[in-house]
């Protein structure tokens, strides 16, 4: 349907998006080099030479690089690249550890979200009028994935991309809305956080201040674990 093709073209337009920093090798540079070293013309589309091998695409780099994307492009339509066998076995493997990531990083800002006051306060420190405990805001970052490559929340935007091949046709629409929603309220948390983190350093600045950023990041917490529980049911994992 006309509803479904726009979906997916959605979500491969958000896949080159993220991808596109990885794909920076093969961005031709303002003097007319690729920054990988290659000829400048392996970046080509199509050749429009007749009778000759110009027919495909002209080489391994332009096929690799729509490889990283993950799609190609036909006519404007965004199609997925058939995998041959071995890539279809690394793709499981790839589609496993994205649905644990998935699951694994709803528990913990599940945990999190429990134990706000607890996570987000230091008592080692200087006491203050928080409960005898400095509040410590770079634990949101922390749980949402902005502070470890090694976070199962890392680039989720990324493992949601993937994740939509999944997704039944009829509930395309309430994933991305999810989608959007997690991405968004992720930004913002850690937005709020590194401003409560400098929250006494800022003119005019304080610990109320500190509070009040640090409460903003814990509505987007809030908003991004429920975001992620509506995929984990999207998708039929176990939590």
């Amino acid at each position: 349907t006309f509803e479904r093709t726009m979906m997916r073209s959605i979500f491969a337009l958000a896949s080159v998006c993220c991808a596109i920093s990885e794909s920076a090798a093969f961005l031709p540079s303002r003097s007319g080099h690729i920054s990988n070293g290659k000829n400048p013309k392996a970046w080509s589309v199509l050749s429009a030479q007749d009778g000759n091998d110009g027919d495909i695409l002209s080489t391994t780099t332009r096929r690799d690089f729509w490889k990283s994307l993950g799609v190609a492009s036909t006519g404007g339509a965004f199609l997925t690249i058939t995998p041959l066998p071995a890539q279809a076995a690394q793709k499981m493997s790839q589609e496993e550890k994205d649905k644990a990531n998935i699951v694994k990083g709803y528990q913990r800002l599940t945990y999190f979200l429990d134990n706000w006051e607890k996570e987000t306060s230091n008592c080692k420190k200087e006491k203050s009028e928080f409960d005898g405990c400095e509040r410590t805001p770079e634990k949101v970052m922390s749980y949402i994935g902005y502070k470890s490559m090694e976070d199962p929340l890392f680039r989720a935007d990324k493992t949601l991309v993937r994740l939509e091949a999944l997704v039944p046709e009829e509930l395309e629409a309430e994933f991305l809305e999810a989608y959007e929603t997690y991405v968004e309220n992720s930004e913002a948390a850690n937005g709020s956080a590194f401003v409560s983190s400098w929250g006494e350093a800022n003119p005019g600045g304080g610990k109320d201040r500190i509070a009040l950023f640090l409460e903003r990041s814990k509505k987007n917490v809030i908003a991004c674990r429920d975001s992620l529980g509506t995929v984990i049911r999207i998708l039929d994992l176990k939590a």
